[in-house]
């Protein structure tokens, strides 16, 4: 197998991450994904829809059987998954072809005209749309495969680096991820990859197989598809995780306990974060929560390589023991016996730790080599370690605690800092002991409970919420938790929410650990916060570590709510923003949203959307950018704030901007007779070239058209220069135009006839 060649060199920029690819797209080059999201989701059988990038690394996963043996086999895999029903519904694409010919045609003459040329633009990846859900959910997914598949066993940590940095290249394009990774170091890149991505909030998910997905018999399709509904399925997991066998565990958590076996991974110190039975069950305490700091996703290529794994064995030898804390060691994992044990009798071994931690800095960190259980000062051979300044690892895997070491040591310079940070638990992968009162709170019986004994109002209320916290505390990881506590949360949360009720926010929260609940129409309790302006409530979701990006079944994040709400205000835009909320990653609709907005005269909406980085340029489905839809519906004031100037607070959009059908807003009107935007427009100062002519012509208005390189003419004197509308007055002008062709050709010479009647540039006369 053949690795990937120089990653760190020939991904340093944007061009390098895409040349790693077996096509190189452009961001812009998703042709079928707007057309059909957007299909879907006017589709009223379609509940919501979500979008994956899948990331093809290599692994047995996609590798063909040649002659016996199982090699990888460039576009294979793509091809297998596109041929299999339960991972692509043709139907739909097929019933939805009309827009995505209409939609690749805009973009095929966008890009003839753009002055950005892109030699890989005309390429794509395959966008495939899976069959609905049974929440009639469409997940939509796009297979990305590196031009040289590697051998798990060949990985390093700059794979995982580069993997990284794809993930953060394309964070803003879809709701979540999958890595398909060879199994034999999949737990070391998993754990490696959960302290890369430093704020992740949406899933990374991590799988492989051990039978080929296209065999007869095989792993990989349950956990690809398996894979597939969790990244994509709107129940965000903001974490990296291995999907194997019907189970998603947390991706610092898990080991490979069997290189034969389908149940390939475990989890031996942490329970699934979700089980797929007849049912998909998220278990929603083992999840990690939002990180509450307002911080955009960050990949961390610092990580430090000089670490080393030392087993502690019977009659190991001094000499042993000294190679591994010889220079440019700066950090040793110590796999001890038991819960965490040494012979303390081996004064030898205990001095080298001492002079290491004491002398030379370095870092040693003190796990067990058992699968289950945590190192414990229990007995005196343990916290002999913990004296000479052995930090414990606790119940860390070797894997995770590799990554943590190679992490901290990378990112922080100072001893005191190091170790510090060592001690805390920094992505999931470690359970701390817990503090005395902690453990008499868990253990404490629930008191019974009765709806019947609810009373009504408020401290009803809070009778329930206390029960539905007593029920959770005491569910088990084989979901004992009441399906009906479950059903009732989304309302509590959006009810409260609606009511800016911080108070029962924190007590849900205090007892879910979570705020990804959602209603019928896939709204969180953050949309519904944003839609009815609460300050207060927004500010506390957000602090707590909600996602401030879910998007709800019509393709609105709570950003979009909360320009769009009747109580929107600045303040209240300005703080979702600085926890990372964006508009639709979609960008049909996005342009949807400033049409609606200029359709329904919303001045207000539009300097909202203004102000989060829109253009108030954005070309929709049909074509129209708002100043187009303003005209279209008569909204006098929407133009005359679109093309006012941003000094005299306006949005300064280009007038003559055309519609993909090649009209201008100024035409528009002229065709619908509306004189008053008419004259908004044409009152429009002129272009440099426009002021400055002098001639007995108006020259065009179109600025692409260099001064001088043609003749042009305004046949239709009582509009503006560039107009098409006098379909009658061009063709009297036409007789006219002949007999004045020779008589123009001496006075320009070096003028082609052609150029006499029309504007080459703009096709305006």
């Amino acid at each position: 197998m053949c690795q990937w060649s120089q990653p760190m060199v020939s991904c340093s920029t944007n061009k390098g991450l895409l040349d790693c690819f077996t096509q190189v797209p452009s961001l812009e080059s998703f042709q079928f994904t707007p057309a059909l999201v957007e299909a879907a989701l006017s589709d009223p059988t379609c509940s919501s829809v979500g979008t994956v990038l899948v990331l093809y690394t290599g692994g047995t996963i996609g590798m063909r059987s040649h002659g016996g043996v199982y090699e990888p086999e460039p576009d294979f895999l793509v091809k297998k998954v596109m041929s299999m029903s339960m991972f692509q519904d043709k139907s739909f694409t097929e019933r939805n072809q009309i827009h995505v010919n209409y939609y690749k045609s805009k973009r095929a003459e966008y890009m003839e005209t753009s002055s950005e040329k892109n030699p890989a633009s005309g390429s794509q990846w395959p966008v495939i749309c899976m069959p609905p859900t049974i929440e009639n959910r469409r997940i939509f997914f796009t297979i990305a495969e590196y031009q040289n598949l590697l051998d798990s066993s060949n990985c390093t940590i700059d794979n995982w680096i580069q993997i990284a940095k794809h993930i953060e290249f394309f964070y803003d394009k879809f709701d979540g991820f999958i890595v398909l990774h060879g199994t034999d170091t999949l737990a070391y890149g998993a754990s490696f990859l959960s302290f890369i991505l430093e704020g992740l909030r949406k899933p990374v998910i991590v799988t492989g197989s051990q039978i080929p997905i296209g065999e007869l018999r095989s792993d990989g399709r349950e956990n690809f598809l398996g894979s597939l509904l969790i990244a994509g399925g709107g129940q965000v997991v903001p974490e990296v995780a291995v999907f194997f066998d019907n189970k998603l565990l947390r991706g610092n958590r898990v080991v490979k306990r069997s290189a034969t076996d389908l149940d390939a991974f475990t989890s031996p110190n942490y329970p699934p974060l979700v089980e797929m039975s007849v049912d998909i069950n998220f278990h929603l305490s083992n999840i990690l929560r939002y990180p509450s700091e307002s911080k955009k996703l960050t990949v961390i290529d610092s990580l430090c390589r000089n670490v080393v794994m030392l087993r502690v064995f019977p009659s190991i030898t001094t000499e042993t023991v000294k190679a591994f804390f010889k220079p440019p060691v700066e950090g040793v994992i110590l796999q001890t016996y038991g819960a965490g044990n040494v012979p303390a009798m081996r004064s030898d071994l205990l001095d080298i730790f001492k002079e290491a931690t004491e002398k030379h800095g370095i870092i040693i960190l003190n796990i067990t080599q058992c699968w289950r259980g945590s190192v414990q000062a229990k007995y005196s051979t343990g916290a002999v370690l913990e004296k000479i300044g052995v930090i414990p690892g606790y119940d860390m895997t070797p894997e995770a605690a590799l990554a943590k070491l190679a992490y901290v040591l990378g990112c922080f310079k100072d001893a005191p800092t190091r170790r510090r940070m060592l001690t805390y638990d920094l992505r999931g992968e470690v359970t701390l002991p817990p503090e005395e009162e902690t453990a008499e709170v868990i253990t404490a019986e629930a008191p019974a409970f009765s709806l019947r004994n609810v009373v009504s109002g408020q401290a009803g209320i809070t009778q329930i919420v206390g029960h539905v916290g007593s029920i959770l505390s005491r569910a088990t990881e084989d979901g004992s938790t009441n399906v009906w506590t479950l059903r009732i949360l989304p309302y509590l949360f959006c009810g409260a929410a609606e009511t800016n009720d911080c108070d029962l926010l924190e007590q849900l929260s205090n007892i879910t650990h979570s705020f990804e609940f959602c209603d019928s129409e896939q709204r969180r309790p953050l949309h519904v916060a944003a839609a009815n302006g609460h300050m207060k409530a927004c500010r506390l979701l957000l602090e707590k570590g909600a996602n401030p990006n879910p998007v709800d079944r019509f393709g609105y994040t709570p950003l979009t709510h909360a320009i769009r709400s009747a109580k929107a205000s600045s303040e209240l835009i300005n703080l979702l923003r600085q926890y990372g909320a964006t508009l639709s990653p979609v960008e049909v609709t996005r342009a949807r949203e400033v049409n609606h907005a200029a359709m329904l005269g919303k001045v207000n909406q539009l300097r909202f959307y203004k102000m989060v980085g829109m253009s108030l340029q954005e070309l929709d489905l049909e074509g129209r950018a708002p100043l187009h839809t303003a005209v279209c519906h008569r909204q006098l004031e929407i133009v005359r704030y679109l093309i006012s100037p941003e000094t005299e607070g306006g949005a300064e959009v280009d007038p003559l901007q055309k519609t993909s059908y090649g009209t201008t807003a100024h035409e528009e009107a002229l065709q619908r007779n509306l004189p008053e935007i008419v004259s908004l427009l044409k009152a429009q100062p002129l272009c440099e070239r426009q002021a400055s002519h002098t001639g007995p012509y108006p020259v065009c208005a179109c600025t692409n058209c260099p001064d001088g390189q043609q003749l042009h003419f305004s046949i239709c004197p009582a509009s503006r220069p560039g107009c098409l509308s006098c379909t009658v007055t061009h063709l009297l002008f036409a007789v006219f135009l002949a007999f004045l062709i020779a008589g123009l050709a001496s006075t320009a010479k070096d003028k082609t006839l052609s150029d006499i009647d029309f504007c080459g540039s703009c096709s305006a006369y």
